[in-house]
C-alpha cells in the first residue's frame, strides 16, 4: 500500500465505518500517484459502496513517484 504500514487500510475503513454510524459526512481525499492510479476504478467504487464523497482533486507531483533525469515521467491513464 501507500503507507507502508501494516494494518493502516483496514485501520481506515473501520474508522470511516465508526465515523458513518453517528452520521458524520466521510470525504475520501486521495492523490492520483503512481501507486494509486492503477486502483482508481476500485476506489471509486468503495467510495460509492461505503456511501462516502470522493475528491481525487488535489494533483501531486512528487520527484519520487513522476520525476528522474530532470524531467517529469508521463503515466498514461
Amino acid at each position: 500500500g501507500v503507507t507502508q504500514v501494516r494494518g493502516s487500510f483496514n485501520k481506515t475503513i473501520n474508522s470511516v465505518k465508526i465515523l458513518r454510524d453517528y452520521g458524520i459526512k466521510v470525504l475520501f481525499k486521495c492523490a492520483l500517484i503512481k501507486e494509486t492510479i492503477r486502483e482508481y476504478e476500485r476506489i471509486v467504487e468503495l467510495a460509492k459502496k461505503m456511501d462516502v464523497e470522493l475528491s481525487f482533486g488535489d494533483f501531486t507531483v512528487t520527484e519520487r513517484n513522476f520525476i528522474k533525469h530532470g524531467k517529469i515521467d508521463y503515466i498514461p491513464l
